[in-house]
């Protein structure tokens, strides 16, 4: 069995709203704990501090994924013998956003120029997805020879399973921009709690049996065919032989 894989992205959203944005010479993107305002009153308007725009929201993209996948084989009365196979995937997706209160800070004047977000208008969202897949085998097959004949069977059962479940939640207004919990959060903006129908449908599952007999037998050719049409001599034993299958 292959171990829990966890893979967290921390970091903000929106990383390609910065790409367009202007920082002139002066000024300063973050210093003593502060992050810094355009100080000149020249300044282009639309020109931003990068390090604010990326620290303005913070969240976390987290991806889980479980995966096994278990074999046996038993051998019994001599001529049977058991497979069983099982494959359990379980992958989950998790996502979370939250806007921050940070102001901005003229460093020249020694103030805020810009002052941090009231928390009733913070955003707090949260998306998460859950993959759920199983397949289970059961095989059992038969093998005996009778003397020149040989004679196998086979029975199976499979199932496989998918269960799809999605939750997308969002809200408006914190009571302190610290605690940022979607709990927290005020006013419900949207939610989606359910089972989606996607790939098929919510939950899907799929059933096989397998039956098959074969036998093999082994007649003297000269018994095949008409007479006549091969001549054999009397009490020669025949190379020919053929195999018949049901």
């Amino acid at each position: 069995m292959l171990p829990i894989v966890t893979l967290v992205i921390p970091g903000k959203i929106f990383f390609n709203s910065i790409n367009t944005q202007k920082m002139l010479p002066c000024t300063y993107p973050f210093y003593d704990g502060k992050y810094g305002a355009p100080e000149g009153p020249e300044d282009d308007p639309q020109s931003h501090n990068p390090l604010w725009d990326m620290a303005n929201s913070s969240g976390y993209d987290k991806y889980t994924q479980i995966y096994t996948d278990w074999c046996a084989q038993v051998k019994f009365l001599k001529h049977f013998t058991y497979n069983f196979d099982f494959y359990y995937k379980d992958l989950r997706c998790e996502k979370k956003t939250v806007n921050t209160s940070i102001g901005k800070y003229s460093f020249s004047k020694g103030a805020y120029s810009t002052g941090a977000a009231d928390p009733a208008t913070l955003y707090t969202y949260m998306f998460y997805t859950r993959e759920n897949t199983t397949k289970m085998n059961h095989l059992i097959n038969y093998n005996q020879s009778f003397g020149a004949h040989d004679v196998s069977a086979m029975i199976g059962y499979e199932e496989q399973t998918y269960k799809y479940r999605e939750t997308d939640v969002s809200k408006l207004g914190l009571t302190d921009a610290s605690v940022n919990d979607l709990n927290a959060a005020q006013h419900l903006i949207q939610q989606k709690d359910m089972v989606l129908n996607i790939r098929g449908g919510q939950y899907s599952v799929v059933r096989i049996m397998l039956i098959r007999v074969n036998i093999c037998l082994n007649l003297i050719y000269a018994m095949m065919v008409l007479p006549g049409l091969l001549p054999i001599t009397a009490g020669e034993p025949s190379p020919h032989s053929r195999s018949v299958g049901v």
